[in-house]
């Protein structure tokens, strides 16, 4: 229980003093100079080694809650705020500043601007629901497609159902699972026309999965390394591809040798930078 709090409209928040969340959103863990060149050269040196391959990079970074809804942040979290820039926004500055290749996307302004539409993140959970995952992907496809190639669905391309929940991982960590007191509305998305015939198996790997979609007329094969955000991104990832491996792991080269893919993606909230 004392890793979550209660904000404002019934919004809870992840709050975990000596875990990543904490110095993340109060940016007690900023990159200095030194270890911002370091990182990125880390990244430069991956890039090179992957291209060599014949093998294409990129990356993407995932809002934390609080930073998209930081108006229902309660003001005990808002206190320890000790910044106004954060680990992500160094980062980006950093790249940009320095010319960098990479591609590092970061879809912070694209949810800023659609949350003036929908809900985009779950109340009861630290995690975005549909129609934020769906805006992430959206833009990540939009802002990849000279690396990708792949056109995304747009929003109409999917019938949209609601439902009423009272669950969450914030609610378990208060020791609560089923209640009447906490609910709220979550969408959920279905492609309206579906003729794909796509396949799941388990990976080799701890809690790695492998989708096949036979009928994808690219034929690439995708690993992306990946945190538990990256869960409500499987049902739009998984058309564009002909394999796509989604690997709970930091990045690990000896994964990339193992699956041989085409394309790696790491795919992290912002927390686990």
């Amino acid at each position: 229980p004392q890793n979550v709090k209660f904000g404002k409209s019934g919004w809870l928040f992840y709050n975990k003093i000596d875990g990543g969340i904490f110095s993340s959103y109060t940016h007690r863990n900023l990159f200095s100079h030194e270890e911002l060149d370091s990182l990125a050269e880390v990244w430069k040196n991956r890039k090179i080694n992957l291209e060599s391959k014949g093998i294409k990079y990129i990356m993407a970074v995932w809002p934390n809650k609080s930073t998209i809804y930081s108006e229902y942040v309660p003001l005990t979290m808002r206190a320890q705020i000790i910044d106004t820039i954060s680990k992500t926004d160094q980062v980006l500055n950093f790249l940009h500043s320095s010319k960098s290749s990479l591609p590092f996307i970061a879809v912070k302004n694209k949810l800023m601007e659609e949350k003036k539409k929908n809900k985009l993140y779950r109340k009861l959970d630290t995690h975005w629901n549909q129609i934020g995952a769906f805006y992430a992907y959206h833009y990540f496809m939009k802002e990849t497609i000279d690396i990708l190639g792949v056109v995304p669905y747009n929003l109409d391309d999917f019938t949209v159902t609601y439902h009423d929940e009272s669950k969450g991982d914030l609610l378990s960590m208060l020791g609560i699972c089923e209640t009447n007191s906490f609910s709220e509305t979550n969408p959920s998305l279905q492609l309206t026309d579906n003729n794909l015939t796509i396949t799941k198996s388990e990976g080799k790997y701890k809690n790695s999965l492998i989708f096949k979609n036979e009928k994808c007329a690219n034929r690439l094969k995708v690993l992306i390394f990946r945190d538990s955000f990256t869960d409500a991104l499987i049902p739009f990832f998984k058309n564009h591809f002909y394999e796509t491996h989604f690997v709970w792991f930091d990045y690990q080269n000896y994964i990339v040798d193992s699956i041989k893919p085409d394309v790696v993606i790491t795919s992290f909230v912002e927390r686990n930078i």
